[in-house]
């Protein structure tokens, strides 16, 4: 489904992966990367296709990247320029941290994916809050599980997986998908991993980037949908579980 365009290269839009109500559940919000110390609200769909602010939030420090959650009336997202993941009360504006140890934050030591814009992608699934990021020490793919409330660490994993050679990676039902490009039309989900039972699931799904430059792929488990950010376009593929295999399948997005 295609939902709008956009102003900027680079960019995500969000809906609540747990909200508070059903007036939370109907708002969309947006980042972009020119101004990266904004977080902009707008009430329901309709006002988000017809580019309708109805709120801004300043934030109290500058975001890096696109890969941004909101999450029980929270806006989780990684500080510029530090390897802090920042937790920021929508209602009240307290702001809340912590360092993700060992995560990159300077080109001298990497970024994630083939795309080269993000340190850190933190994700929401049925299970709660994860932070998949580049380290400063090693190519693999580094995972840590959080306690979305005290943002305390729940279970860590090191993976056998070069992050820079991925197009992107989400999160669905604790299992890490890996999508081979971000560029090519026509691509795969060839890679996943159990993150719960510690081990590779067999997986070869098709995947589209319609515009060639998919810079955001997030999966949402309220609405089991994936949003992405492709070359200034935003869509959204719809996600259908198949209950006789461990298997998500993620089907081409269509234009309404």
């Amino acid at each position: 489904m295609y939902y709008r365009d956009a102003e900027t290269e680079w960019g995500s839009w969000m809906q609540s992966t747990l909200p508070k109500s059903p007036q939370e559940e109907a708002k969309f919000w947006m980042t972009s990367q020119t101004e990266p110390g904004i977080l902009f609200e707008f009430a329901n769909k309709d006002a988000f296709r017809h580019k309708n602010v109805t709120k801004t939030y300043p934030l109290p420090f500058q975001f890096v990247g696109n890969s941004h959650v909101i999450h029980d009336g929270y806006f989780y997202y990684n500080q510029m320029g530090t390897n802090r993941l920042i937790k920021y009360d929508m209602n009240t504006n307290h702001t809340f941290f912590r360092p993700i140890e060992d995560a990159s934050f300077s080109e001298d030591t990497g970024r994630l994916y083939e795309t080269q814009f993000n340190f850190m992608d933190i994700m929401s699934d049925e299970n709660g809050l994860w932070v998949v990021f580049a380290g400063n020490h090693t190519n693999n793919t580094l995972i840590i599980k959080l306690d979305p409330v005290s943002l305390g660490t729940e279970n860590v994993w090191n993976i056998t997986l070069d992050h820079s050679m991925i197009g992107e990676m989400f999160i669905s039902c604790g299992v890490l998908y890996g999508i081979e490009s971000a560029t090519d039309v026509f691509t795969k989900i060839r890679f996943a991993f159990d993150l719960y039972a510690n081990q590779p699931v067999d997986v070869s799904v098709n995947f589209t980037n319609p515009f060639k430059h998919n810079n955001l792929i997030a999966y949402n488990p309220r609405h089991e949908k994936i949003m992405a950010w492709d070359s200034r376009n935003l869509i959204e593929y719809p996600v259908r579980f198949l209950e006789t295999e461990d298997t998500t399948t993620e089907e081409e997005p269509s234009e309404e």
